[in-house]
């Protein structure tokens, strides 16, 4: 059987019982049963679920859930354009960006009260036009 990768524009996770994509394409998540998913483990190189995770339904076909994955283009035959659907890992954070009431606050004047009057009518008529 063919190995397959996951297409650039397409990202994974999982969340307990599901498997969520994120289509960048498309601008959308999706969410796949944890159970009928693990089932592509053997295909998918790094998938988020195992069979022996989770509990993969018996007599199941891994085609059958590959399927839908191939038609909507989340899923290619393993090249040099496809990627392992290893979960992206975020470094942990070093320091603190902000701090919440620590320090004095800026005073707010006309000037800064005008700019954002301006900036928020420029931005309404750029949406609108």
């Amino acid at each position: 059987m063919a190995r397959y990768g996951l297409a650039a524009h397409v990202f994974v996770c999982r969340d307990e019982d599901y498997i969520v994509v994120l289509d960048l394409k498309r601008d959308r998540y999706f969410a796949l049963e944890t159970a009928k998913a693990a089932l592509l483990s053997t295909l998918v190189p790094g998938w988020p679920a195992t069979a022996q995770q989770g509990t993969a339904i018996a007599g199941s076909d891994p085609e059958e859930v590959l399927r839908p994955l191939l038609r909507h283009g989340w899923l290619l035959e393993e090249s040099t354009d496809t990627k392992a659907a290893t979960p992206v890992r975020v470094p942990r954070p070093e320091a603190q960006l902000a701090a919440d009431g620590e320090g004095p606050a800026e005073k707010l004047g006309l000037r800064t009260l005008f700019a954002f009057v301006v900036a928020s009518i420029f931005a309404k008529a750029a949406l609108r036009f």
